[in-house]
């Protein structure tokens, strides 16, 4: 099953390619010992308009429906992906401004208004050191305030994904019970530049940036909250699996850098007076990365189909994301490893640009959610199933 496409979204990929292409050079881009790239976001709204396409009419974007916006999503998010851009889509457009959009308050939708046309950065804030992946793994304390703070927030939270540009941040956190309880969870919406924050960056391993974020005594107002109050679990399982989602569209786009530049190199390293290509065990090996690549593109896009239907339930949303993320997992390892391979010694250097592929499909690999961690959620939603 593939997902249907249409004009719009054709054009909408083209030109962020094209866009992405007068701004990054693929053989000079993000080496491990280059100082981070911060993004070109504004870049997105004003150059492009295309920060809308993901949201419907109705929040203040441009697609017709939530089936049209979901199929501008994953077109964003496997477009950037073939350009290892640095634009933090889907914290701050899927992930956030999805939170925003169903949030419905004034303070949320002011904020999402400035995130489409490109004054607003959201980074998601919801991992926290010694999480093991379950939504409800958190720690984070909203705590009874004093004076004019209603609730005080404290807590970390981990690997936060392009926190240095960000202007808010959309954090979890509980007011009840303890870290597992899908009960007691809360949800907040906060300047980056609120009194009591405070951030430690560190690079990545596909050479990207992610901080740590210290919370101590940050002032909460019931406005910020963008869920009623202790009860932002489903929300927040509803945003991680989009977040999944939206990291398998981009692992698409790295997956077939890595396939183009694989099959090229065969065709054009001679040995014994012969391309490469033209011997049967790497055609054979250069095909199972195609089977690999294409059987996680068909999986992604029927999800996208499904994750836009307003009446599929929680456990039918996260069997199909976990499925998703298991072939688009064993894609990046099948994919990266081969292509590496096939290159010798040159795939793992930085001059090119294979190795850095190689290592944002790992990364892709091990972020929301490991592939042992969505084969383990499968099995379990399939024993509970009645």
């Amino acid at each position: 099953m593939t997902a249907p496409r249409d004009d719009a979204t054709d054009a909408l990929r083209d030109s962020l390619a094209r866009w992405l292409a007068d701004r990054i050079d693929l053989n000079h881009h993000a080496r491990a010992d280059a100082p981070p790239a911060g993004p070109a976001w504004a870049g997105l709204a004003s150059d492009l308009g295309l920060l809308g396409a993901g949201f419907t009419e109705g929040a203040g974007g441009l697609a017709a429906d939530a089936a049209e916006a979901w199929r501008n999503h994953l077109a964003i998010c496997e477009t950037l992906g073939e350009w290892l851009s640095a634009e933090p889509y889907i914290g701050s457009a899927v992930v956030g401004g999805g939170l925003l959009q169903r949030a419905g308050t004034a303070t949320a939708q002011a904020v999402l208004a400035e995130l489409i046309d490109g004054r607003a950065l959201l980074a998601w804030a919801h991992a926290e050191p010694g999480a093991r992946g379950d939504p409800a793994d958190v720690s984070a304390a909203l705590l009874p305030g004093e004076g004019r703070a209603e609730w005080l927030l404290h807590g970390r939270k981990t690997a936060v994904v392009a926190a240095p540009w960000a202007t808010h941040l959309v954090v979890s956190a509980r007011r009840a019970g303890q870290a597992g309880d899908a009960a007691g969870l809360d949800l907040i919406l906060l300047p980056l530049n609120a009194a009591g924050i405070s951030r430690r960056d560190t690079r990545t391993l596909d050479c990207g940036v992610a901080s740590e974020i210290a919370f101590d005594g940050v002032a909460v107002a019931q406005a910020d909250l963008l869920a009623p109050a202790g009860q932002a679990g489903p929300a927040i399982a509803r945003a991680l699996d989009e977040a999944a989602l939206a990291l398998c569209a981009e692992s698409l786009g790295t997956t077939r850098r890595l396939f183009d530049a694989t099959r090229s190199h065969l065709r054009e390293r001679q040995q014994f007076g012969q391309p490469l290509a033209a011997f049967q065990v790497l055609q054979h090996r250069l095909a199972d990365m195609h089977i690999a690549r294409e059987l996680a593109a068909a999986l992604v896009a029927a999800v996208g189909v499904q994750i836009a239907d307003a009446t599929l339930t929680p456990e039918a949303r996260a069997l199909a994301v976990s499925s998703a993320k298991v072939a688009v997992g064993k894609a990046c390892q099948r994919v990266g490893e081969q292509a590496v391979q096939m290159h010798g010694g040159m795939g793992v250097t930085e001059e090119l640009a294979v190795g850095r592929f190689f290592r944002r499909a790992l990364q892709i690999e091990r972020s929301a959610g490991s592939s042992g961690q969505h084969l383990l959620r499968i099995v379990s939603l399939q024993h509970s199933s009645p």
